[in-house]
């Protein structure tokens, strides 16, 4: 057979029949992966809207064509997928509707690529990069159709790889865990988004190839963030979390309510009255409270625990703090290696300026002595 005839059959073989993007005023035909209908607000409103769909609407993407990333994904979850262990796509899908070409089906097809390129990623963008294509909206959330939608790269943005593969999938996975544990008592709406920075990949020099490349097109995001309302049947058992980490290889991700994950979005987006969920979602009650407990032991605490191992003047802290305490209980036996059991974390006032840092990390946590530990020993 021709190559160019076995060219043209992978080629429509790899193509999902019927599968769409819609491009649209307003979220009114996918407004049910949005908490009470309302979707977020003081998030970069002049991004296009996207409902993504396959006979069914999968979710909803706001989607910047300056930044070329999407600035958030709101999805649910589908409680029958418990396949968590699924190959990934090496071409994800672009968006015709985007660059205003018509047509409304994701293609994987090259033509109009100068035109497509003008407002969207492609997949070349992130090839020879330190930078994976991360899901906003996870593949492994999904099933069979689903699952496949959320290859497009509408509904990517490039993370660093080792936060991505080492820290990000734990927090993801660990949610999918609790959410799934209520199946069939509620309804939960994610929103997971990206704040954007100055800085975009292919990098000058750093990504350079054989071949000619367009460097700077797709903005690298500073931090990601998710947003979990989970309305329950009963709602005394409705609840809600967050949490938000930078983008780079050491970051630590931090745990917290979305009233404050509200307060510190405000400052990173320059966005006074950016909202996620309207109410802020249950976010006062003892379940939401009891969840993120929860996530910080499980994930936020361990991370804490090996930041701290690498950092000879935190242990030094630390077991001056045992020692102190076997003296006051009148033990003369020798200090262990102290483990950490529960950190509060002293609220400092956030400083509302898009380009600082709006947590401090651990080690500076420790030097300004903004938190008290119970340590037990090991």
């Amino acid at each position: 057979m021709a190559p160019i005839v076995l060219f043209l059959i992978s080629a429509l073989a790899a193509l999902p029949l019927g599968l769409e993007a819609h491009v649209v005023q307003d979220f009114s035909l996918c407004k049910e992966f949005f908490y009470k209908n309302t979707e977020p607000t003081g998030i970069d409103q002049n991004a296009a809207k996207i409902c993504q769909k396959r006979g069914f609407y999968y979710y909803a993407s706001l989607y910047s064509k300056s930044h070329r990333i999407p600035m958030y994904s709101a999805y649910t979850i589908d409680f029958t997928c418990r396949d968590n262990d699924v190959p990934r796509r090496e071409v994800w899908f672009i968006e015709p509707q985007i660059s205003n070409l018509d047509g409304e089906d994701m293609t994987l097809a090259r033509q109009n690529k100068d035109i497509i390129k003008l407002n969207q990623a492609l997949n070349e963008d992130y090839g020879h990069t330190d930078y994976d294509r991360r899901h906003l909206n996870p593949n492994n959330y999904h099933c069979n159709d689903g699952r496949v939608a959320t290859f497009t790269l509408t509904n990517a943005v490039p993370m660093d790889a080792c936060f991505n593969r080492v820290y990000w999938r734990k927090y993801e996975d660990y949610l999918r865990s609790i959410v799934l544990e209520l199946s069939g008592m509620g309804t939960p709406y994610f929103v997971t988004g990206a704040v954007p920075s100055g800085n975009r990949i292919p990098v000058p020099g750093l990504d350079a190839t054989e071949e000619v490349r367009v460097f700077s097109r797709v903005t690298i995001p500073s931090h990601v963030w998710t947003a979990l309302c989970f309305k329950h049947n009963d709602e005394q058992y409705s609840f809600s979390i967050g949490y938000i980490g930078e983008n780079k290889v050491d970051a630590i991700i931090q745990v917290m309510s979305i009233p404050d994950l509200v307060h510190m979005l405000r400052g990173l987006y320059s966005s006074p009255y950016l909202q996620i969920f309207e109410d802020d979602c249950y976010s006062n009650t003892q379940k939401s409270k009891k969840t993120l407990q929860q996530l910080f032991k499980k994930l936020h605490l361990p991370q804490l625990q090996r930041a701290f191992s690498l950092d000879g003047n935190v242990q030094n802290l630390l077991t001056a703090s045992l020692s102190k305490r076997q003296r006051r209980s009148g033990s003369h036996e020798p200090a262990k290696k102290p483990r950490i059991t529960h950190m509060t974390v002293v609220r400092q006032q956030r400083v509302h300026e898009a380009q600082r840092h709006h947590y401090l990390y651990v080690r500076t946590q420790v030097e300004r002595a903004l938190f008290l530990a119970d340590i037990n020993e090991r």
